[in-house]
């Protein structure tokens, strides 16, 4: 999208179809004229502990073209990409027309594209003819792909000859400036982000950038968009993972011109009226739901000693000790712009501080209806929570518990039900969800009914008020782990926290005495068992993991273990393994243990 690093994130993808080029194996194509530079080029790069996507891909390029240039004349006479382009067209002429506007343009934003802004079959068939001036510049793609599609299916081929299921992923959202929106807009909704309330990974929720999906609309057609991307994939893998799969119950909007997720709310959803709320116990006035809550105790606690001038210059006193925002701080778009980029700590402070203010209102108004509201997602974690009398908080408590946990579950279970019954019927994959975060109550026996298999990880129970989940009570129809590529790795996780690994290490492992400071391979390697040991029909553990059971094998620096990190929006997916395949194979010790330990575990 910028052709930048920031392109590394994967699950903001221009196509839902489309392969990373990133991937392709340009020896594999053809004869490289310039061979010594080009293993020289690539010694480097792989020579680095991390993943330089700009440069990669900059160099993959350079002989991509080169490579179009001697081998797609033939490519493009071969049976074989007829067959592959005649199956996939209805997807792959869109996506190589959007990358040349694309490109064409600089901006992958295609509403700065003149005459080509808006998505047609005739600007399409004009650029996919073989006569047009640009046909090359288009072409390329085609032949791109091809190779990408070519070499997976070796691969899955190969994986299966050895009896290996190969297992895919269906990431919840799709870039706002994809080729799937430009050529279906109506099925999208960009007047707000889909992201995550405040949870495990952040604690003001997460902004994730994708349009929500305009689920009435698809459902027109039989969710023909989703039921073709599955298809897709089936291709390819044998399973696949819903991520997010909470998100085909209800989607977790946020406002577009909002920071922080906490002014988010659930879609669809049954919002509370005015009078309804009143019935809970709630006397505010109206006017008093939406408006942010502060006092001076307040800004002492979010400011310290800025906090006199915080208040002289930002704030403006509406009571004895009630103050409001100034205007020109009122919303946290007004803040980002006023801001900017903070030149100093005591700047970036303020205008975190100012963008919390915004976020001390007791309901948000509902996205489609006005005068309906919703209580703001964490209420009770949140400052103004905390300067409301014991009556107002009583009532909002139990106003929230209801609505949250209680007034949805119907509603949800039936938007869920007849989405999913359909798509994951219209494949012979088996289909996984990653069900985490905060769960409404109907969600295990949706998935249940349906065959879905849970994600389930021991360090995030599912069960309130427990530390550590059971692993001998883990669902026999789920995938059980020791973490995500959203998570901290085991070792780097047993660093995090000396209290909770401490009881980890005594009352989990069973193990006497003071923890271990680090994670050694002798604890790696119980955890792992346990997890093996587990019910769960998958056990599927992140290679970081597995390889920390081998003092030998283990990286040495386990701070670069971890993928990513959703609460940082500047998170650079980069991590790479810190030996090659090549050099695994070779650890006979290593691989002996990993297969012993397996069929120890009746796996």
């Amino acid at each position: 999208v910028r052709g930048t690093w920031r392109d590394s994130y994967p699950y903001s993808a221009i196509s839902v179809y489309a392969l990373h080029p990133m991937y392709l194996n340009v020896e594999a194509i053809g004869e490289l004229k310039n061979r010594k530079k080009y293993l020289t080029q690539k010694d480097k790069l792989n020579a680095g502990r991390f993943v330089d996507y700009e440069a990669v891909n900059k160099y993959k390029w350079t002989y991509i073209k080169e490579l179009y240039k001697t081998c797609a004349k033939e490519t493009f006479a071969s049976k074989d990409y007829a067959d592959f382009y005649g199956r996939n067209r209805f997807w792959l002429d869109t996506y190589a027309v959007f990358c040349f506007l694309r490109d064409k343009y600089q901006t992958s934003d295609f509403s700065e594209w003149g005459r080509e802004s808006v998505w047609s079959n005739r600007i399409i068939e004009e650029y996919c003819s073989s006569t047009a001036p640009d046909y090359d510049k288009v072409a390329i793609y085609f032949f791109v792909q091809y190779h990408l599609h070519k070499q997976l299916h070796e691969a899955v081929n190969y994986a299966h000859g050895l009896g290996v299921a190969i297992k895919g992923d269906i990431p919840i959202g799709v870039n706002p400036k994809s080729a799937d929106v430009w050529e279906h807009p109506s099925l999208f909704d960009r007047s707000g982000s889909a992201g995550a309330p405040p949870d495990y990974f952040s604690k003001t929720g997460q902004i994730w950038g994708f349009p929500i999906y305009n689920w009435s609309e698809m459902e027109k057609d039989g969710y023909t968009w989703w039921r073709d991307r599955f298809q897709c994939m089936s291709h390819c893998f044998d399973a696949y993972r819903i991520d997010h799969i909470l998100g085909f119950f209800r989607i977790f909007r946020v406002p577009s011109d909002v920071e922080m997720g906490l002014l988010g709310q659930f879609d669809p959803a049954l919002p509370l009226s005015a009078e309804e709320i009143r019935k809970w116990g709630i006397t505010l006035d109206e006017s008093d739901f939406c408006r942010p809550h502060i006092n001076g105790w307040m800004l002492d606690e979010l400011f310290g000693k800025q906090s006199a001038s915080v208040k002289k210059k930002y704030l403006k006193r509406i009571g004895d000790d009630s103050y409001a925002l100034k205007e020109n701080v009122s919303t946290q778009a007004k803040i980002a712009a006023l801001f900017g980029e903070p030149k100093s700590e005591e700047e970036k402070n303020i205008r975190t501080g100012l963008m919390y203010l915004v976020c001390q209102v007791y309901f948000v108004e509902d996205c489609h209806r006005k005068g309906f509201y919703h209580p703001r997602i964490s209420l009770d974690q949140s400052l103004a929570f905390r300067i409301a009398d014991d009556g107002l908080k009583n009532a909002l408590r139990n106003l929230y518990e209801y609505f949250y946990y209680h007034r949805h579950e119907e509603f949800w279970k039936e938007q869920a039900v007849k989405k999913l019954e359909l798509l994951t019927r219209c494949t012979n994959m088996m289909v996984c969800g990653e069900d985490l975060g905060m769960v409404p109550g109907c969600v295990p026996s949706v998935m249940r009914d349906l065959g879905i298999l849970s994600l389930e990880i021991q360090r995030m129970p599912k069960e309130m008020y427990v530390e550590f989940g059971s692993l001998e009570r883990m669902p026999r129809m789920s995938v059980c782990t020791t973490s995500t590529h959203d998570m901290s790795t085991m070792r780097q996780w047993w660093r995090e926290n000396r209290t909770s690994t401490q009881n980890y290490f005594n009352n989990e492992l069973k193990q006497y005495g003071e923890a271990p400071e680090s994670c050694e391979p002798w604890i790696c390697q119980l955890i792992v068992e346990r997890h093996l040991a587990s019910p769960a029909v998958w056990v599927i553990l992140p290679l970081q993991d597995w390889l920390s059971i081998d003092a030998n094998v283990r990286c040495a620096d386990y701070e670069n273990e971890r993928i990513n990190n959703p609460s940082d929006p500047d998170n650079y997916w980069r991590y790479r393994m810190h030996l090659s395949i090549e050099k695994l194979l070779e650890r006979a010790d290593f691989n002996k243990m990993v297969k012993t330990i397996i069929s120890n575990n009746g796996r």
